[in-house]
């Protein structure tokens, strides 16, 4: 197997190839016979619902975990005990940082602590922090932070990391959406810059989309699609339209719903009515529903619009495999 891919005549090293990996807990199987690469300067996005095994698999590249079968290299390096060398990961959860230090020593320490505490890191931290409006927050302790704080901290000690890959899993949460937009920037300057390898695990698909190449997609252990991000921005970028209608037997509903063919989504009867879903592309669409569902004469019960929630974006996944 080649060490490279060959895009645009330009060779780019395979940074991380994952062979036939398979991880199980005691009788519960996790990860089946899992495969796919990365090159550099690449983002590779992973989806799929609570269990699928995307943190699994963040831990086993990372040498965190080590797979029951299959094989793996990481930036050249084929041991998983040195793994750790050659990746730097953000987990979902808190546990990324030292609370009783200040953000200051925080830096200060697990900089020194992976020989990593350079003029360049050090001069590359500071101006993350003062790109996430940080930089006032340098003596205050870790656990007074807000939750949005905490983790652009750890985002930034991840990052900053002489690691060529960077594996990111839930990195959004508690972010607000300035952040989340500044995160988007940096990671794609990041990559080109230093050739980077990321790899990010995420339920915010919108944030996604503005970022990934690919985009693979876990059910059950395995990779049921690789999605090249460009082919599937419509699924991600749209939002959720969901409205709630009473149902009746004089209520003819295929005229309203042949209008809005390509946009509907899953419909579902329940206690209050029947509930229908939208993709929304552009906010008019929803002065376009609404004056349809009123000139039909048909009983509106409730209205909301949102990010579209995870289940409905894996059913449309779901259309594509």
């Amino acid at each position: 197997m080649e060490n490279y891919f060959i895009i645009g005549g330009e060779k780019l090293n395979k940074s991380i190839v994952v062979e036939n990996v398979y991880k199980s807990y005691k009788s519960q199987s996790v990860l089946s016979g899992i495969t796919f690469e990365a090159s550099e300067n690449s983002v590779v996005g992973l989806v799929g619902s609570n269990g699928s095994g995307k943190t699994t698999l963040i831990k086993i590249i990372s040498g965190l975990v080590r797979a029951d079968k299959g094989h793996i290299t990481v930036d050249g390096v084929t041991d998983y005990r040195h793994f750790g060398n050659e990746v730097s990961v953000l987990l979902a959860d808190n546990r990324n940082l030292y609370w009783k230090l200040t953000v200051k020593e925080n830096i200060n320490f697990i900089l020194s602590l992976r020989k990593n505490k350079t003029k360049e890191t050090i001069a590359l931290t500071n101006k993350l922090l003062k790109e996430f409006n940080m930089e006032d927050k340098e003596n205050t302790v870790v656990q007074e932070l807000s939750r949005g704080m905490q983790q652009k901290l750890s985002i930034i000690l991840t990052i900053v990391d002489t690691a060529k890959i960077i594996m990111l899993d839930e990195p959004t949460l508690g972010l607000d959406n300035e952040s989340c937009l500044d995160l988007v920037k940096f990671i794609n300057n990041m990559k080109e810059a230093y050739n980077k390898v990321f790899i990010i695990s995420s339920h915010d698909f919108q944030f996604l989309a503005k970022i990934c190449d690919r985009v693979l997609y876990l059910s059950n252990g395995t990779i049921k699609k690789d999605f090249i991000t460009d082919s599937i921005s419509n699924i991600l970028n749209f939002n959720q339209l969901q409205v709630c209608i009473q149902k009746s037997e004089d209520t003819d509903l295929k005229c309203f719903f042949s209008k809005f063919e390509e946009h509907l989504g899953k419909v579902s009867l329940d206690d209050d009515g029947l509930i229908i879903n939208f993709k929304i592309n552009d906010t008019s669409q929803i002065k376009d529903i609404i004056d349809s569902i009123v000139s039909e004469e048909i009983i509106l019960r409730s209205i909301n619009y949102s990010k579209p929630k995870f289940e409905f974006i894996v059913d449309e996944l779901n259309k594509l495999v």
